[in-house]
């Protein structure tokens, strides 16, 4: 298996009730440069 298909079958989340608006794009940027299939956040900090 390479790099990139276990990227796709993996999750990442920033959950931490401190994270700010920095954190949960730092964390959107790291799944976009690894092709992570799955970001989660909390819905209180969505937009």
């Amino acid at each position: 298996m390479i790099r990139a298909q276990l990227a796709r079958m993996i999750d990442h989340s920033v959950l931490k009730p401190e994270a700010v608006d920095r954190d949960i794009r730092a964390g959107a940027d790291l799944v976009r440069e690894l092709g992570v299939a799955f970001y989660c956040v909390q819905p209180t900090r969505r937009r």
